[in-house]
């Protein structure tokens, strides 16, 4: 089990008090998450509560499956959201470690003994346990057995359906992120240094950044988006490439971010630059050759001035 302090961002071993704990995987924070946390600081501050939240340190299904699966949210950016909305503990449990418990257990060893929760909150669809055998019912019953609360959560619904990690995986990987944006409720995002590229930008007045995306990090679809990059603090707009650059590039690389900072001229090598998408602009394509290349860019440019001047308007 790790414990971050989120107001100083350390590593402690053991909470200074009583808890309000929401509880679940959180891959993406979505919306139904952000209901589950905002709820747990409203009840959790009237009961006089420190507010946590207990998770995995990877996704179960990285062990059920074998395989590593692909995140929306590395626990990194999970921290920082988790900060920004109140919490003051991100409780980071190995899987393997409690895999085996019963409900029973799982209620015992962790919420009680360990964690010292008297306010659990968690979604209509939260399971824990061997074999996920405890429910909302289960734990709801071993909670107020010993006197203690527990709230749970309906599911969150837009117009398209219910809001779940599964669905926004799914709008991002088709290129839908204006979707999967009102479903997370932000703008997905990477968070990654600066790496040298081939430097071809520069020579055709339009310089960019490049970003190896990780592999098990989920990927927008292959493509041109409206992005915002956020430097020292300052936002800016940018046209980003998500591919493998198909005028320049003949050979197999990592999918690749590139993206042209609109108005800014200093040098991000080896810095770490946040950029958010916005909207798919038009599918990645391979061009006869670079000229054609550079009007492309431009002509996404002003598409992207447009995009964010309609933004402003509405």
């Amino acid at each position: 089990m790790k414990i971050i302090d989120l107001k100083n961002r350390i590593e402690i071993k053991k909470c200074s008090a009583p808890l309000c704990l929401i509880l679940g995987n959180f891959d993406g924070i979505h919306l139904g998450h952000l209901k589950l946390i905002k709820k747990a600081v409203s009840e959790g501050k009237k009961l006089g509560l420190k507010i946590g939240v207990w998770t995995f340190k990877e996704h179960p299904m990285n062990t059920l499956s074998g395989k590593k699966n692909t995140f929306l949210t590395s626990n990194e950016e999970k921290n920082e959201i988790f900060a920004e909305n109140g919490l003051d503990y991100a409780i980071y449990e190995d899987f393997d470690t409690v895999r085996g418990y019963t409900p029973e257990q799982f209620v015992e060893i962790i919420l009680t003994q360990k964690l010292d929760c008297r306010l659990a909150v968690f979604g209509f669809n939260f399971r824990f346990g061997r074999n996920r055998t405890g429910t909302p019912e289960i734990l709801s019953q071993l909670f107020r057995k010993s006197g203690r609360t527990v709230i749970v959560a309906e599911a969150v619904k837009t117009d398209t359906g219910i809001i779940s990690s599964t669905s926004i995986r799914d709008a991002i990987e088709k290129g839908e992120i204006e979707k999967a944006n009102e479903m997370l409720g932000r703008t997905y995002s990477i968070n990654l240094p600066v790496v040298y590229g081939k430097q071809l930008g520069r020579t055709i007045g339009i310089p960019t950044i490049n970003q190896t995306i990780p592999s098990d990090k989920v990927k927008p679809k292959n493509g041109i988006y409206a992005s915002k990059c956020l430097i020292d603090g300052k936002a800016f707009m940018g046209v980003s490439n998500i591919g493998f650059r198909p005028t320049v590039n003949n050979d197999v690389c990592d999918i690749n971010c590139e993206t042209h900072i609109i108005g800014y001229e200093g040098c991000l090598y080896e810095k770490t630059v946040k950029v958010s998408f916005y909207k798919k602009l038009r599918d990645e394509q391979k061009f006869d050759g670079v000229e054609e290349l550079k009007k492309a860019i431009e002509k996404d440019i002003l598409s992207v001035r447009e995009y964010f001047s309609k933004r402003q308007g509405n």
